[in-house]
């Protein structure tokens, strides 16, 4: 800023966007999608909660394992991790003993998945890391209309806190997460 301001040059910001055709709006068999995401676990009537990302320790997985412990069967966890990057085995073990539904198999149309979400979250510690300042998951959800749990991780903040489908929270993720699907 103070480079732009003694070179009496004008700073725009801007938020670069997604392709549109990863959201684009088409036909979603609801029961289909969510039976291929649970297989033989879970119930297809609970909610779905959603976190599209790395299986990581710095991701805030932690915080989904406690919500699922908090509502058990009465919700359906779903992490969906890439199959083709590296994960941490400590993270999906924990994950897996939980309840927690990890679907690592690739997905050609996510805006699918996002659309049978229930709600969409993003963990990630805003101290810790460990995403881009802007995440595309996030992005991707609102734009399929999915509401959106945060935390204040990067711009996130900054960039969505006027939109109504996204909550941003502090410590309280788990318990803002449980009052949403207690409603």
């Amino acid at each position: 800023m103070q480079i732009a301001k003694s070179a009496n040059a004008i700073f725009h910001k801007v938020i670069v966007g997604i392709d549109l055709s990863r959201v684009a709006s088409v036909e979603v068999d609801n029961k289909a999608t969510t039976k291929m995401l649970l297989g033989d676990k879970g119930d297809i009537n609970a909610p779905i909660l959603l976190h599209v990302g790395h299986l990581r320790k710095n991701r805030g997985l932690e915080k989904l394992i406690k919500i699922k412990k908090s509502l058990g069967l009465g919700v359906n966890v779903i992490v969906i991790g890439s199959p083709s990057l590296s994960r941490d085995i400590d993270v999906v073990n924990g994950l897996n003993d939980s309840g927690v539904i990890i679907f690592d198999k690739y997905v050609e149309n996510l805006n699918r998945i996002y659309k049978v979400a229930d709600i969409y979250l993003f963990p990630v510690d805003p101290v810790i890391g460990g995403a881009i300042d802007l995440p595309l998951s996030v992005l991707e959800a609102i734009a399929c209309g999915t509401p959106v749990v945060s935390t204040r991780f990067g711009t996130l903040y900054e960039a969505l806190s006027n939109n109504k489908i996204v909550e941003f929270a502090d410590q309280d993720f788990e318990d803002i997460v449980i009052k949403k699907v207690n409603k």
